[in-house]
């Protein structure tokens, strides 16, 4: 896949975590996301896979955190058993 391509597709899938004003785990949350898409891409694996992999990450690290993201966009059983929330902030 060309970097832009790969690019265009990354972009897309972050307008569906919402960003946060200040930096916290929702901010760790776009930028593992952000990174481990795109790896993700070379190794064929799918948005759903790679949002399942970062929440599992960051909750390692603050298992209190929600994860804030449009479930209808990432709709695969895999995410949302991982605990995710829309963007309105419920489940």
């Amino acid at each position: 896949m060309r970097r832009e391509e790969m690019t265009r597709l990354v972009n897309e899938d972050l307008k569906h975590i919402p960003r946060t004003k200040l930096y916290d785990t929702q901010a760790d949350f776009r930028l593992t996301y952000n990174a481990l898409r795109r790896r993700g891409l070379a190794l064929g694996k799918t948005k759903e896979e790679t949002l399942a992999e970062c929440i599992e990450h960051l909750k390692k690290q603050n298992p209190s955190w929600s994860p804030s993201y449009d479930r209808s966009y990432f709709s695969s059983k895999s995410t949302l058993m991982a605990g995710g929330r829309n963007r309105r902030g419920t489940t």
